[in-house]
């Protein structure tokens, strides 16, 4: 990983990886950005039988999440009790549950979800 000289206009860090363009003045940007190219993941799950694996810190303090009892996020939603371990969880849920937004489309007519990975899954037909 190398840092480019700066001039006027140009971002502090600057990749240095052959056709990429990004540039950031955050340090801790740039190192996330070049682990793209690197495949480097340093932040390894320590739960028994996880062998999670991330470059974002944000991601993997969300993963560790998953492993915890505790429930945090608790929907809002007059009458709802529903909690989730993750915002992410509970983001889903309103989206499927109380406003109905199921912005990822199939190519099947009609098939619309909350889940950006399920329109993308190969479907099994009986």
């Amino acid at each position: 990983m190398t840092v480019n000289t700066v001039t006027d206009g140009e971002k502090k860090f600057q990749c240095s990886w052959t056709g990429c363009l990004y540039g950031t003045d955050n340090r801790g940007n740039f190192q996330k950005h070049y682990r793209i190219h690197t495949g480097e993941k340093p932040y390894k799950c320590t739960h028994d039988g996880c062998q999670y694996s991330c470059s974002d810190p944000a991601r993997f303090r969300e993963h560790k999440l998953i492993h915890s009892t505790e429930k945090g996020y608790v929907c809002g939603w007059p009458g709802c009790t529903w909690k989730f371990k993750t915002h992410k969880l509970l983001k889903n849920h309103i989206k499927a549950c109380h406003t109905g937004d199921k912005p990822h489309k199939c190519e099947w007519p009609g098939m619309c979800f909350t889940n950006p990975s399920l329109p993308t899954q190969p479907i099994t037909y009986l």
